[in-house]
């Protein structure tokens, strides 16, 4: 991971407090080179005792508690030393402290930490002394500065949430470390079952969206006023203004919306937009964005607007109005707040930006009146989009029209948020191939103006292939960009699969050369998209060769014999699961195209049988959207 800002002392300033030793972690500096953090003569911990404790400021908030919490259970699980939490009196650089957040010693130092600078859940971290400070531009990023802490004297690391590696220690020394981090994105969230499933402090600990927790409701994404999704009927429920305002809204079988043409609609939805801004003084983010379903209200003024500005200028219109209202309110009762709105483009009608020919090969806004609003971020959602080539990628014809709009969008403001896809919804089951576009787009995101990513897997429910693989790395390339992807994922194969590790690095590395090739031999064709109408061969024998897939079933037998050496029957189970579950993946596609692999005899039949008992184990209920995956076992057995 490269480290955006940091210095570290001269060699002869590190030997006046005692060095002793230097290790070369694969960190890189801005110069590129490898970033190293010498080992002092001071001991952290030795024989499971220490002299060091946490000190906390007066009055801590729960980040800060929290973080103090996560550095005394893990530091005794590395060292069996037990650090204790004290509410700051007086320290000096002689005490043995590690100081959270806006302590009084951490302001004794000078120490400026601009939530602005560090994109609020950045941090820094300084040795001073025998005494250490960890603060973050927010509480969050002090938390997130107590794990990089941790990764540098005791290799911390999580690769999922029943996955944290954590080195034994006998005796630890503390490191000379002086690092300033921060996120090239202020928002980081991901959707998928193994985020939905696990506890809010997984969520701290990968540096991820973590609102969902009840309990630790701070966190990289924080909140957003109206949901992180759909908004419109957050602000105005059908079940309050319906019934005496049947004109406000339009609905279909796909879905419904609201009429922002019509002026009584726009102050009342301005007058809740406002009480919510009230309600949550401390959000960040307020969200102005259509419904599902793709509808757009016809009425006569509405269709006039829509005609003239474009759907998508219609909509800008509307929410320009709204955050000039409340931009207003706020600038009378919230001085100096900082709000952030946005506004989806994502469906037919938004996602195509309000632009015209500008006669130099570029675009313009065609009226004034739609570009956003200096404070309205866009949150680009490409559902058509080729995932498993670059948005850059010329060559993929899926993602011409989608660049296209991306830059009309750009030809008219530098302000987005994007809202991206991990997964097919018509296969949540089959390996989604978007591991060679994954950090080419998010950079170039970052340097459009991104400020928030989302990477959507299942919404939360079911099971798709290595998802906790691509769970890691949108983590670990949402904070830095630049991160080695091919260092990240031997690492994670090694940690998480373990004494497996060899067969299932060969089976991901020898499917993506298959699809690789099968891509180029059709010329650029083989697109991992959303939805299988726009991809309708995907999933299909016409890409899944019976002998590819049965050479990973051959691989996954390799992985399941190297758990049977194992001791600990526990871990040997944990990890048997985790190789089911791709086997489970694997054995949907065969069973999709290949059912006279079976001969359709009793040998068929227990396939089916096993994979329906495996459903059960894993709790993949459902294989595509909408539809459960029991419908599926009932088409294989007739």
């Amino acid at each position: 991971m490269k480290i955006k800002k940091l210095s570290i002392y001269l060699l002869c300033v590190i030997l006046a407090f005692g060095m002793t030793a230097c290790r070369n972690d694969g960190q890189t500096g801005d110069n590129g080179k490898p970033v190293t953090f010498a080992d002092t003569n001071i001991v952290l911990a030795e024989n499971g005792n220490t002299q060091y404790k946490t000190v906390v400021p007066k009055n801590a908030s729960e980040a800060i508690l929290f973080a103090a919490q996560e550095l005394n259970e893990f530091f005794a699980k590395a060292t069996g030393a037990s650090l204790s939490t004290e509410e700051e009196s007086s320290v000096s650089d002689s005490d043995k402290v590690i100081a959270l957040g806006e302590t009084e010693f951490k302001k004794s130092k000078n120490l400026s930490v601009s939530e602005k600078e560090l994109t609020g859940d950045g941090y820094k971290i300084e040795r001073y002394g025998n005494a250490v400070v960890i603060c973050g531009g927010s509480d969050s990023g002090t938390a997130y500065g107590v794990y990089e802490f941790m990764k540098y004297h005791f290799g911390f690391e999580v690769y999922a949430a029943d996955e944290i590696k954590v080195e034994q220690k006998e005796k630890l020394m503390l490191k000379d470390i002086h690092l300033t981090d921060a996120p090239d994105f202020e928002g980081r969230m991901v959707d998928g079952k193994n985020v939905f499933d696990a506890v809010g402090s997984y969520r701290m600990r990968t540096r991820m969206w973590n609102s969902s927790s009840p309990s630790l409701d701070y966190g990289a994404g924080k909140d957003f006023i109206g949901g992180h999704c759909h908004s419109f009927f957050y602000y105005l429920p059908r079940e309050i203004y319906k019934q005496d305002h049947p004109e406000w809204y339009k609905e279909t079988d796909k879905g419904g919306t609201l009429c922002l043409s019509n002026a009584e609609l726009k102050a009342e939805f301005v007058k809740n937009a406002i009480k919510a801004l009230q309600d949550n003084p401390d959000s960040p983010y307020l969200n102005i964005s259509e419904e599902d379903g793709y509808v757009w209200c016809d009425c006569a003024d509405c269709l006039a607007e829509q005609n003239r500005y474009t759907t998508s200028g219609y909509l800008i219109r509307f929410c320009n109005y709204v955050i000039g209202e409340c931009e207003k309110w706020i600038a009378e009762h919230q001085t100096g707040r900082e709000v952030k709105y946005l506004t989806f483009a994502y469906s037919t009608g938004s996602i195509n930006p309000p632009v015209k020919d500008d006669g130099k090969g570029g675009f313009a806004a065609i009226d004034a009146s739609v570009v956003p609003h200096e404070k309205l971020y866009i949150r680009f959602a490409p559902l058509d989009y080729c995932y498993s080539h670059a948005l850059t990628d010329t060559s993929c014809e899926k993602n011409k029209i989608t660049a296209q709009y991306l830059s009309g969008w750009k030809a008219i403001t530098n302000r987005f948020m994007i809202w991206d896809y991990d997964v097919n919804y018509h296969n949540f089951f089959m390996f989604f191939n978007c591991y060679d576009a994954l950090q080419t787009n998010l950079k170039n995101y970052k340097a459009m103006g991104g400020v928030n990513i989302m990477r959507q897997d299942t919404s939360g429910g079911e099971v798709s292939s290595m998802d906790d693989l691509k769970l890691y790395l949108n983590t670990k390339l949402m904070w830095d960009t630049e991160a080695d992807v091919n260092e990240l994922i031997d690492d994670f194969m090694d940690n998480f699969y373990k004494d497996a590790a060899p067969y299932m690095k060969e089976y991901f590395s020898s499917v993506r050369a298959y699809l690789k090739n099968k891509d180029l031999s059709a010329e650029r064709g083989l697109h991992y998209c959303v939805y299988d109408y726009l991809s309708p061969t995907l999933p299909t024998s016409q890409v899944w060769s019976k002998r590819i897939l049965e050479q990973s079933l051959e691989l996954f037998d390799k992985a399941f014999d190297a758990y049977e050496k194992l001791e600990d029957r526990e871990l040997a189970d944990k990890l048997r699961l985790r190789v089911l579950r791709e086997s489970y993946c694997v054995r949907y596609l065969l069973l999709k195209n290949y059912a006279a692999y079976y001969n359709i005899d009793d040998t068929y039949y227990e396939a089916v049988d096993e994979f329906e008992r495996d459903t059960a184990v894993l709790g993949a209920n459902m294989f595509r959207e909408g539809q459960v995956t029991s419908e599926f076992i009932d088409m294989l057995r007739r």
